[in-house]
């Protein structure tokens, strides 16, 4: 996973503080179960990662 993120296109990649943003707010989730999302089955690293994509909660945290 890490190998997949680190060599990520910079046009699509999420910026280093956003990215650390994103997975403290993940961290705090009640729907984060062993680095997986209850919601939408994601690794939210990966997801995280990629500057498009968005919080799948109804409330998108991010």
């Amino acid at each position: 996973m890490q190998d997949y993120i680190k060599n990520l296109d910079k046009h699509i990649k999420t910026e280093d503080e956003a990215y650390k943003k994103r997975l403290g707010i993940c961290m705090q989730c009640d729907n984060l179960i062993n680095g997986m999302c209850k919601i939408c089955g994601c690794f939210v690293e990966m997801r995280a990662a990629i500057k498009k994509n968005y919080c799948p909660d109804i409330e998108k945290y991010w």
